[in-house]
């Protein structure tokens, strides 16, 4: 009797064993699209730059070696002449199943200038992970991945009116103004002022005179990575007087 009862017993737990096997036999493989990316920075503090990097030779690789394709994509790589081929091949930068598998794949970072040392970037992922599971046996992990901001260089601001004389000449009404710099330092060349009207001026009026205009938006990034110096202020309001 108790042979009788052994019997089905052992059968039980070797088809549990069987099950177990062929779950992880056939158990898709998990990537993290996060392992292969990195996030560096550059510029200067408040103004800073993003740059993200995808390491596409390395992550290629492991998918080759952990992918199980299956009959669709077989038949895609017969029509497309590739029969034969290894993994590593078949996932080689720039063939049929690298670049079917890499446009299920896409990302993007939430902010990428204008950061400040201290700030939190997150890289966001837009994955077909179905897809991939499907035709590749491929489960690739991609929650947001969060980077803080460091190692921006910090910049130091300065006032270019210091070194800037304004001077009135002329009659009341027709006066004219000058803008005189008093320093021959190379970032006064770069950028220069200019006083948003310069003749027929009375005593009185208010003009306004701006440094490095002609870069717009771009004055503080350009001068803070040509220089290592930021214009503050970058305009100033001056009351006419002293015509005659």
């Amino acid at each position: 009797m108790k042979k009788k009862v052994l019997i089905p017993v052992i059968l039980v737990i070797i088809a549990a064993v069987v099950c177990l096997l062929v779950y992880f036999i056939n158990k898709p493989k998990e990537l993290n699209a996060n392992d292969y990316i990195e996030v560096k920075f550059d510029g200067y503090d408040s103004m800073g730059k993003a740059t993200v990097s995808f390491d596409e030779e390395e992550f290629l690789y492991d998918v080759s070696q952990n992918a199980k394709i299956d009959k669709m994509i077989q038949k895609n790589l017969a029509e497309n002449g590739i029969e034969n081929a290894s993994e590593e091949e078949l996932f080689h930068s720039g063939m049929f199943a690298a670049l079917d598998f890499s446009s299920k794949i896409s990302y993007e970072l939430d902010k990428e200038t204008d950061l400040s040392n201290g700030d939190t970037v997150t890289i966001k992922w837009t994955i077909d992970t179905d897809y991939l599971k499907e035709h590749y046996g491929i489960k690739l992990l991609s929650a947001p991945k969060q980077v803080k901001v460091k190692n921006l260089k910090e910049a130091v601001t300065f006032n270019p009116f210091d070194d800037l004389t304004i001077k009135f000449t002329g009659a009341n009404g027709q006066g004219t103004v000058e803008l005189i710099v008093n320093s021959d330092d190379e970032i006064y060349e770069a950028f220069s002022f200019r006083a948003d009207k310069a003749s027929e001026l009375s005593n009185g009026d208010k003009i306004n005179i701006v440094y490095g205009g002609n870069f717009g938006d771009d004055l503080q990034n350009y001068s803070a990575e040509n220089f290592g110096m930021i214009p503050d202020p970058t305009s100033i309001e001056v009351k006419v007087e002293g015509l005659k």
